[in-house]
């Protein structure tokens, strides 16, 4: 199955691919190839772990886009897809590609379709290497060897084409790298076995009732504060289910700081409390969500139609976060909005 660069291709992963490759993933040795177009003595290759459902991943499309089109370097995308079946995870791979709302962010270079949470690539890649989460790059030097793990956030893109430069020019020091990725190959270990307890926890978590379900969750995290990474919003949901006052207020203000100023969690956040708060709910955690609403409503300009909607609602005619003051609408209330989640 031929990869093209500079064409797009859709391609499910066959597990032939990798059948051949057993070991653990090392900076300095070979890795990999899922691509027929590989050994260029000119080339390296970015092998770019994402998912459509991953806000940060998508952000770096247009940045990859670019980098795929420089005549030295092809940029493979693996991109990592909730759902049991193939055919589940292809629809949510077509649907993002073909959703007029994303166009700023299709992908030009080939794309490779795997399984999240099981999924044979994720294993070798982010599982063998020990690099935890997602969005992340893998270099591949034009001799087939590894030379670096990154998470590339979009103010260290200069840093990132520099290295591609040095890979280009075959001056990378391999050790040096390696030696640099030791701790964190270390760390994301460590999240990969709290991870797995995380799951087996989640699980038993859905067979309680909500009340049950909160006390259970508290004692989990109190016994292993590294489980908090993966249940950021349960302890809240669930305060909030039981209609706990003071535990959802805790929680939330937890949270709050870390997400206030990024809109795909606020946006997340005020889905959620549009599903578990009830009228019957107390004063108190209806403020919650609308505390979540001013802030999306200021951080959007007033573009966000869910959280102008929600305080609408509630009879708000502005909102004003320090010096930002920013109008309710009330023709939004009546306007067909659709909420795409992350």
């Amino acid at each position: 199955m031929l990869i093209t660069k500079n064409k797009f291709f859709l391609i499910i992963f066959l597990l032939f691919f990798i059948l051949n490759y057993s070991q653990a993933l090392e900076i300095g040795y070979t890795a990999p190839s899922i691509s027929d177009n590989r050994t260029k003595q000119d080339e390296v290759t970015v092998v770019a772990i994402w998912a459509t459902w991953c806000k940060p991943c998508k952000e770096l499309i247009p940045f990859l886009n670019l980098l795929n089109a420089q005549k030295n370097v092809e940029v493979i995308g693996v991109a990592l897809e909730k759902g049991d079946s193939i055919e589940e995870r292809q629809s949510c791979l077509d649907n993002f590609m073909k959703n007029e709302i994303n166009r700023t962010y299709i992908p030009e270079y080939s794309i490779v379709l795997d399984k999240f949470d099981g999924g044979a690539l994720e294993q070798i890649f982010l599982v063998e290497s020990g690099w935890f989460g997602i969005p992340v790059v893998f270099v591949i030097s034009s001799d087939g060897r590894l030379a670096e793990i990154m998470s590339i956030s979009l103010s260290d893109k200069e840093n990132f084409l520099k290295k591609i430069e040095i890979i280009l020019n075959k001056r990378w020091d391999f050790k040096q790298a390696q030696e640099a990725f030791e701790p964190l190959k270390k760390q994301g270990q460590s999240e990969w076995a709290t991870y797995q307890r995380s799951k087996k926890v989640r699980q038993q978590l859905s067979l309680k009732e909500p009340q049950v379900a909160y006390l259970f969750l508290v004692q989990e995290l109190n016994e292993d504060p590294n489980l908090k990474n993966f249940f950021f919003y349960d302890p809240l949901f669930l305060a909030i289910q039981t209609n706990n006052v003071n535990a959802a207020q805790m929680h939330f203000y937890e949270i709050f700081d870390f997400v206030k100023k990024i809109d795909y969690l606020l946006e997340y956040l005020l889905t959620t409390f549009k599903k578990i708060v009830t009228p019957n709910s107390n004063s108190k955690i209806l403020e919650l969500q609308i505390h979540v609403a001013k802030h999306l409503h200021v951080n959007s300009e007033g573009t966000n139609l869910d959280a102008n909607k929600t305080l609408f609602n509630y009879g708000f005619k502005s909102v004003c976060i320090g010096d930002i003051c920013i109008p309710v609408s009330s023709s939004s209330n009546n306007q067909c909005t659709t909420f795409l989640s992350d």
